[in-house]
């Protein structure tokens, strides 16, 4: 991706997106997942890739300084999930790529609106903590969004916001998840030969925007109250997911 009538709109989604996870939390990968699809901008596996490479660096990052308060009995649990559902959703990626575009597209779209339903509800703590079968099976969904589109949140933000569990703790817990669940996916694609030269350059190019654009949104905060916020980052998903499904 060498042209800069692609490299630079591209370069801007990423920033739109890192500026709305800024002010709202979340959707870094989902906006620009959605958003270069809908603009025909890349592959879906490229940009999963370069996604990949840029949520790494956020997610390791944003870690390293908290890293002491991962619920390690949860992580490991999810983890074991993660290592069935990244590789099912990479093959899946491919199947797809490979034989249906348009079912490709249409499936990454119903993924941005179940996202949007997900984080529409608040999720009710539950009594008691989950067993090891309730996360295994979180951690498969997790990692089969994480192996399609780069982007396992939805199932795991709202299984863990579900665990009686101290928010701080849960937050951290998945900074760790979305960490191992990339690296995961980073070690299949690099063993299958698909971390190509340009797919490496374009995601560590997007690194400095993804770091501009988030203080930009710490400096630079919209004159709205979080659920304003918030529901006008569904509201975009929610859009981005109709246009991929629609011409289905």
């Amino acid at each position: 991706m060498t042209e800069l009538s692609i490299l630079l709109p591209f370069l801007a989604l990423v920033a739109l997106g890192s500026y709305v996870q800024t002010v709202t939390g979340f959707a870094l990968g989902l906006i620009v997942m959605g958003a270069v699809s809908v603009a025909h901008l890349a592959p879906i596996p490229f940009t999963a890739v370069v996604v990949s490479i840029m949520s790494l660096f956020n997610t390791s990052y944003s870690l390293v300084r908290v890293h002491r308060e991962v619920d390690r009995r949860i992580l490991l649990q999810l983890a074991a999930g993660m290592l069935t559902g990244v590789p099912l959703g990479l093959w899946l990626l491919t199947l797809l790529d490979s034989a249906a575009t348009q079912a490709l597209r249409t499936a990454l779209g119903l993924f941005l609106l179940g996202a949007c339903a997900i984080f529409m509800f608040r999720p009710q703590p539950r009594p008691r903590r989950t067993g090891v079968p309730g996360n295994l099976f979180a951690g498969l969904l997790g990692g089969l969004g994480g192996g399609m589109f780069s982007t396992a949140g939805p199932p795991l933000v709202y299984h863990l916001y579900r665990e009686p569990v101290p928010v701080p703790v849960v937050r951290v817990t998945l900074l760790a998840a979305f960490t191992f669940t990339t690296l995961v996916r980073l070690a299949l694609v690099w063993l299958d030969g698909g971390l190509s030269a340009d797919r490496l350059t374009l995601g560590l190019l997007c690194v400095p925007v993804v770091l501009a654009a988030t203080w930009a949104g710490r400096r630079w905060r919209p004159p709205l109250s979080d659920p304003a916020l918030r529901r006008l980052a569904f509201a975009l998903l929610g859009v981005l997911g109709l246009t991929l499904v629609i011409p289905a």
